[in-house]
């Protein structure tokens, strides 16, 4: 819809914005504070929620130059959408990586017009599996070692912060058995670690674990909302997913495309979740993206003004409702 352009512009100007000052901390210009990270944090702080934010950082500016493919802007949202790719490799996040890796080829498939298309994505996607095998069989050869994003690559499954993940899962899954119902409240995840803590998890040194959450959303509802809470996650996705289906079977062809890039957008975080959690930067976005999936699907009638006869019942039920 036209009308949310300038939105979605804002968005790009402010992927800009913090993809130059991402720039900046990897390259260690002078007068950029790096907020004590040796990896790109952005102003975030952490590398991982600079890593999640990266990604509608390069799915929102491909979402504009797909719909308007003969736009002046096209070069600048194709910019950022590489210098967003850019910076999540160099903020060495994996599972930020990851997601971003496994949408994209996903992607592909879709977009193929063509078997021999989609043998080639096929093709790029057996590629990297088995260079991340490769990686992973020589992770102690020194050009592996000596790259930091392919040593952090090939160490994912002998890092310290996947031992305390698997620990504090398995704390969640004794948590959710004492409630399996209702569970433990919402933000309440700290209180069924400390109930079930487990003293294995400082054994490994050089990390450390906020044992207020999950570091999986889907383990995160389950304890703290139990299977109502659990079930009411995995309706939001399937309703967005849905959504999402709607607005691409409707859509024009330039536009088809824009939204199959903003759900790829949607479906790089919810992969990243199964073993992360969201934080506010990246929940507010993919909440925008999912309403404007929604608006693209069917977009609302106008509003008709209320009449004099029902205007004073409408706003004394609405007072009543508030009031409850």
């Amino acid at each position: 819809p036209a009308d949310w352009q300038p939105l979605l512009q804002l968005s790009v100007a402010v992927f800009a914005v913090g993809n130059l000052f991402g720039l900046g901390q990897w390259l260690h210009l002078p007068g950029v504070d790096t907020f004590g990270q040796l990896r790109p944090s952005g102003t975030l702080g952490n590398p991982g929620y600079f890593a999640s934010w990266l990604i509608f950082g390069i799915t929102i500016p491909l979402a504009l130059a797909a719909a308007r493919p003969a736009s002046r802007m096209r070069l600048a949202y194709l910019a950022v959408a590489a210098a967003s790719a850019v910076n999540l490799v160099a903020t060495q996040a994996r599972a930020p990586l990851f997601a971003a890796l496994a949408a994209g080829l996903l992607l592909g498939l879709a977009l193929a017009r063509t078997a021999r298309a989609r043998q080639a994505v096929a093709a790029a996607g057996v590629a990297m599996v088995v260079g991340l095998a490769l990686q992973w069989a020589r992770r102690a050869q020194p050009v592996i070692r000596g790259t930091p994003t392919l040593q952090r690559l090939a160490t994912v499954w002998s890092s310290p912060s996947v031992h305390n993940r698997l620990i504090t899962w398995r704390i969640g899954i004794q948590a959710f058995r004492q409630r399996p119902l209702l569970g433990w409240g919402p933000e309440n995840f700290l209180a069924a670690f400390d109930r079930n803590f487990n003293p294995a998890i400082i054994e490994s040194t050089g990390t450390y674990s906020w044992y207020d959450r999950a570091h999986s959303t889907p383990m995160e509802h389950l304890v703290t909302g139990g299977l109502l809470g659990l079930a009411a996650y995995l309706a939001l996705l399937a309703a967005v997913a849905l959504t999402g289906w709607q607005a691409l079977q409707s859509a024009a062809p330039p536009q088809r495309r824009a939204v199959a890039v903003l759900l790829a957008g949607l479906g790089a975080p919810t992969l990243q979740n199964l073993v992360g959690f969201d934080t506010l930067n990246t929940a507010l976005v993919w909440v925008t993206i999912a309403v404007y999936l929604d608006v693209s699907a069917a977009p609302l009638p106008p509003i008709p003004a209320p009449s004099s006869s029902n205007a004073r019942p409408a706003a004394a039920w609405f007072t009543v409702a508030a009031g409850a």
